[in-house]
């Protein structure tokens, strides 16, 4: 079988999304010399419309004018490449898997005689034309091309209906969708979808405990606790903004670029910035925060499991999967997160070790790399076994 990974090998790397998602799992085709997989690059579709739609939206607080005007020309090319011809040519495989719903838009003409099978991965924590309006609701990109932006629902319609198949990382995965998108019920085909678990390689961190409190001048008898994300609101960062404020003499350390929620101006509030070692930083508090009003399942959530850390995180989406996990504990509310905050920071240290050589055998039993791989794998051959009478 030969099955396309929609997705510019060139900007795989260990994050979150697509990007860490088909990074991990490249990963394993190498390890494995597995040949069934291939990944866009530069010789198969010249263009930078994989690149440029993971970057658009996310990142456009950080753009400046000229890169601004590229990126709406960019969206409004991903209308404009579904209605042409295709750059590239999906016959040659028998399965291809697009990581975005804009992506799998943006092919609709060059899908329309393809007989294989396309399979979506959304990788949103909700569903992704909404997601985008919220983040820029008061800026002027929206406000200046309100229906460009308003109009890309039919991005997710086109792509959720098209897919033969669609995968998601647990059923927890699929919350935020009926939560954002009304017409997700009508939509959703309980026949499309199959569940795979997302894994990752386990992470190391490069500085030890000490190391990062003096670099950062934080006591190191003092209660710290760790973030990594993006600044907004879906995230939670406005949560743990309060969780923060109703805690006293604890410190706060984030990893991630300032967004939409400017943090507080205070000592205890520590903002690193983007870092390619968030893991030291995690590594190096006594508990780690995944506050997400929405979640789909998070890479990160994987690696601090692989670590080892004490987290506590909301009750919603993907986060529900780790319910049963030892040393995690979810919340509904900003004094449920403050009790089991307090709970983990009360422990002695043979306690405190105890639950996060747990957590650590719960990654190597459930996922790492290599299990997602298999599984993943597995996933895609029952697919193509089911689904077989169609191909050419």
């Amino acid at each position: 079988m030969k099955i396309l990974e929609y997705y510019n090998i060139n900007y795989l790397r260990p994050s979150g999304g697509p990007a860490g998602y088909l990074y991990n799992l490249k990963k394993m085709c190498d390890e494995k010399k597995d040949s069934e997989f291939f990944f866009l690059d530069n010789n198969i579709f010249k263009t930078k419309f994989p690149y440029i739609i993971e970057r658009s939206f996310h990142h456009f607080f950080q753009e400046d004018r000229k890169e601004k005007t590229g990126i709406i020309r960019s969206i409004k090319n991903t209308i404009w490449e579904s209605q042409h011809v295709g750059r590239f040519f999906p016959e040659k495989y028998d399965l291809i898997h697009f990581h975005t719903t804009a992506q799998l838009y943006s092919q609709k003409k060059a899908l329309q005689n393809y007989h294989g099978i396309i399979v979506l991965t959304s990788h949103s924590p909700k569903v992704t034309f909404k997601e985008n309006i919220e983040d820029f609701a008061n800026h002027e990109a929206y406000i200046s091309n309100k229906e460009l932006f308003d109009n890309a629902e039919s991005f997710d319609e086109f792509a959720f209906q098209r897919a033969d198949y669609i995968i998601f990382p647990c059923p927890g995965a699929e919350e935020p969708y009926y939560h954002s998108w009304p017409k997700y019920v009508k939509i959703r085909d309980t026949n499309k979808i199959r569940y795979v678990p997302t894994g990752v390689l386990p992470v190391n961190c490069k500085l030890s405990r000490n190391e990062v409190r003096q670099k950062y001048k934080i006591p190191q008898n003092a209660i710290l606790l760790s973030y990594v994300g993006r600044h907004n609101e879906v995230k939670g960062y406005d949560i743990l903004k309060t969780i923060f404020e109703k805690m006293e003499n604890v410190y706060v350390i984030c990893c991630g670029r300032i967004e939409a929620i400017n943090p507080p101006i205070n000592n205890r509030w520590i903002e690193v910035g983007w870092t390619s070692d968030p893991y030291s930083i995690v590594g190096a508090s006594d508990v780690y925060l995944l506050p997400n009003r929405e979640t789909y399942f998070d890479i990160a959530m994987l690696q601090t499991l692989s670590i080892g850390k004490c987290s506590v995180i909301s009750n919603t989406g993907g986060n529900k999967e780790f319910i049963n996990t030892a040393g995690v504990k979810l919340f509904n509310n900003i004094d449920e997160a403050i009790n089991e905050i307090h709970a983990f920071t009360s422990l002695s240290v043979d306690e405190r070790n105890a639950l996060e050589e747990k957590q650590r055998s719960e990654f190597k039993e459930r996922y790492t790399a290599e299990i997602f791989y298999n599984n993943y794998k597995a996933t895609l051959h029952k697919i193509y076994n089911e689904h077989g009478k169609n191909l050419k």
